[in-house]
């Protein structure tokens, strides 16, 4: 299980440039996932759950997870908040299951 797990962890960490120390790693995070963002080694933000989203609701996929990810890096690379708000988690398609 350990094996798979980090076979799962690095096809999903991608840096944002060749020349960026900036990456994030899909996460399992309870029924779901999440993401961590790395600047080098350190930890900037660990996220396990759907941000802007009532409740703790972890992500449904990878994919999402990994979208919303990108976005945060992108956001990390120009320097400005890395908050993300509901209208961008609906344009980027993020799946949240209903109670």
């Amino acid at each position: 299980m350990a094996l798979a797990y980090y076979g799962f962890v690095e096809m999903f960490t991608e840096p944002v440039k060749e020349d960026s120390k900036i990456h994030a790693e899909v996460i399992l995070a309870g029924e779901g996932y999440g993401y961590q963002i790395y600047h080098g080694e350190r930890v900037l933000i660990k996220q396990e759950f759907i941000p802007a989203v009532h409740g703790t609701k972890p992500f449904t996929s990878p994919t999402d997870a990994r979208r919303v990810a990108k976005l945060v890096m992108e956001k990390i690379t120009k320097r400005v908040s890395p908050e993300i708000t509901q209208s961008e988690i609906e344009a980027l398609d993020v799946v949240i299951l209903e109670d």
